[in-house]
């Protein structure tokens, strides 16, 4: 019986002591790039989330936020292996009926016209409404600032295009 309880007193303060260091076993950013990024994101008490280098050789920080015309706006960036590209995208802005195909491109052609840098596109595997952004960058100081610069304009035009496109939303 004393064995019993020691036992389970060892493992009791085991899995404590193992919790503890839970954090440790959290995916970290590898590329120079996504670590300007994240320390970018640390330093704005940004929330995000590590998703490590994909089959792609891309590494995916993932960021929420609300907007004033959509209450979601999720945003996937992708480092490139290369430390020379990220690519953010907001998949599924809108979905919409395969029927309103037409009026959504003109749609997305209007706010192609009315805003630089960010591109709307319909996504017909889906049927849903992307916005994306591709941004150039290098290492070095100033990336992770870059990076959050992309990363305002493409949620905020995003934000503004869904006023736009919610009219077709399923």
């Amino acid at each position: 019986m004393k064995t019993s309880k020691t036992l389970a007193a060892l493992l009791l303060a085991l899995a404590l002591l193992l919790s503890l260091s839970v954090p440790a076993f959290a995916v970290s950013a590898q590329y120079p790039t996504t670590r300007a990024f994240v320390q970018a994101l640390d330093e704005k008490n940004l929330t995000y989330t590590c998703g490590g280098v994909d089959s792609d050789g891309d590494e995916r920080v993932t960021v929420e936020f609300v907007g004033e015309y959509k209450d979601n706006i999720l945003v996937n960036l992708f480092f490139g292996q290369d430390h020379d590209l990220v690519n953010l995208r907001i998949w599924n802005l809108i979905d919409i009926n395969e029927a309103d195909y037409e009026k959504v491109l003109d749609a997305c052609n209007e706010l192609h016209a009315s805003y630089k840098f960010v591109t709307f596109f319909v996504d017909k595997t889906d049927w849903s409404v992307t916005a994306k952004l591709d941004l150039p960058i290098r290492e070095g100081e100033n990336c992770g600032e870059i990076c959050l610069d992309g990363l305002s304009y493409l949620v905020n035009i995003a934000d503004s295009g869904y006023d736009t496109l919610k009219a077709f939303a399923k």
